[in-house]
């Protein structure tokens, strides 16, 4: 088990406000469940939340730095990657899951649950539905079919379950995206997620899109590390067309990409080549 690391800290690592408020409310709801000891009276308070938002907003990457301030192992996989026990592969996710629980807690990270919704009808596919039945015997800690150990029962109890999703043709339903919030609300009455997901998640989270002045900072961190400094219009602009676009976060990497590039091609255009002579041809043949 690695040291737990201190939230205050780690809420600097968050690029928007979007991430720190998620943040802040995951580690407030770990805190009531150690303060509770994991209930009030009759009511059970889950280790799980759905994060949700649109492409590039650091979704998977927030699942990471959560787990870093719970300090214990982070494990991540998708509906898409999952594989059945004795199932389409050598690889069981499930085996994989319980064979490190048996050595500590977890923060379990299932990406793409987004998958589970789709058209009417594909959540009753015999491919989805195991699936589903399986993360569902992992969140109801009702285990029995893959026979667990004691230890990997225990150390469940004190793990964390996230489910991540994008739901992008939700985001199309509605006007103006990038300035309005999907509610859990909506998410609930119109994601197409299967009930017993959100009946056994403990918080509906929304990482809100980054405005362009979020992303006009984070290009300019870009900037300064590569020694080519655009304009701050040219810069704002392109973080105009990110939000517009939906890139998030994500599309800084075509940014950082763009500015190493034009740092070379203004480096190789500054240096003064010698003019071919006959000797200098000699020489490269």
């Amino acid at each position: 088990m690695t040291q737990r690391e201190n939230p205050r800290i780690l809420l600097t690592h968050c690029k928007s406000e979007g991430q720190r408020s998620v943040f802040k409310a995951l580690v407030k709801m770990e805190m009531a469940v150690e303060r509770y000891g994991g209930c009030i009276g009759e009511f059970k308070l889950r280790r799980s939340a759905l994060i949700y938002g649109m492409s590039g907003v650091g979704k998977s990457w927030m699942a990471e730095l959560f787990s870093r301030y719970l300090g214990i192992p982070h494990y991540s996989t998708t509906v898409g990657g999952w594989s059945l026990s004795g199932g389409f592969s050598n690889h069981k996710t499930m085996e994989d899951i319980l064979g490190l629980l048996a050595k500590s807690p977890l923060c379990i990270v299932i990406d793409e649950c987004d998958k589970f919704s789709g058209k009417k009808g594909d959540i009753n596919s015999s491919y989805f539905r195991a699936i589903l039945n399986e993360i569902m015997s992992l969140a109801m800690a009702s285990l029995n079919d893959f026979k667990p150990s004691e230890a990997a029962i225990e150390n469940l109890n004190k793990s964390w379950l996230l489910f991540c999703g994008t739901w992008q043709d939700l985001y199309k339903q509605i006007d103006n995206p990038e300035d309005r919030s999907i509610t859990p609300d909506d998410l609930i009455d119109r994601s197409g997620l299967p009930d017993e997901l959100i009946n056994r998640t403990g918080l509906l989270l929304e990482i809100a899109q980054p405005n362009y002045l979020e992303l006009a900072i984070s290009m300019n961190k870009i900037e300064q590390e590569a020694g080519v400094i655009l304009e701050r219009a040219e810069r704002e602009a392109k973080a105009r067309e990110y939000v517009k676009y939906r890139k998030g976060f994500r599309g800084l990497q075509d940014y950082a990409l763009a500015i190493a590039m034009r740092g070379v091609n203004e480096e190789i255009g500054a240096r003064r080549f010698p003019c071919p002579t006959p000797q200098l041809l000699d020489c490269a043949a």
